[in-house]
């Protein structure tokens, strides 16, 4: 493995973000709100995953089965809203890039400040062993068959880079190491170089 991952460090150029750029602390809900839309039922029913991410429910091939009389109190998911799912506490939040319905149990949140912060490199914080770790500390007892509130997420410190042009750099980065190295891969990789990744703090 760790000779891989050397392979893999002649193909991307590695920085240590921490000390390279201008880093602030926030608490999550001074840089993310909840949204909900509703009424929607004519839109296409979409499933929350944690290996594929945001996808339309009939293109699975799994046979889940909900009334169609409910999906009037669905929630509407837009691209570039991030969805909690029943699931996020093992893996993480997801990124929409669909335009659809999805479970009402599911939490959506979006940026306060597009302009301010980048959907990329949040997307790669979000689904980080990190971050993961750091939902124990939020959502102790949180099980299968219940979301994480945006309430429990609001509270969590971040920490991330003031500048979006770097923000992107580092989301750009992260999205070339997922090219060269498999899911199982990445757990291990940032087992052993664990300041590469984006420091979330208490």
């Amino acid at each position: 493995m760790l000779l891989k991952l050397r392979n893999i460090s002649k193909k991307v150029e590695f920085f240590d973000f921490k000390n390279t750029f201008t880093w602030e602390k926030r608490k999550s809900k001074s840089l993310f709100q909840s949204i909900v839309e509703k009424g929607k039922s004519n839109l296409p029913v979409l499933s929350v995953t944690q290996d594929s991410g945001v996808v339309f429910r009939d293109e699975i091939d799994i046979n889940i089965k909900y009334d169609h009389s409910t999906l009037d109190s669905y929630k509407v998911v837009h691209p570039g809203d991030f969805v909690i799912s029943l699931r996020s506490f093992q893996g993480g939040f997801e990124l929409s890039n669909k335009l659809g319905i999805t479970s009402p149990a599911y939490t959506i949140f979006i940026s306060r400040d597009p302009s301010k912060q980048s959907n990329l490199f949040w997307e790669v914080q979000f689904k980080s062993y990190r971050f993961v770790e750091s939902l124990k500390t939020v959502t102790f007892g949180v099980r299968d068959g219940k979301s994480i509130s945006f309430k429990e997420f609001s509270d969590l410190k971040l920490l991330y880079p003031i500048d979006i042009k770097e923000q992107i750099q580092i989301g750009t980065f992260f999205k070339s190491l997922d090219d060269l190295i498999t899911v199982n891969q990445r757990d291990s990789f940032f087992t052993h170089f664990p300041d590469f990744y984006i420091k979330v703090v208490k």
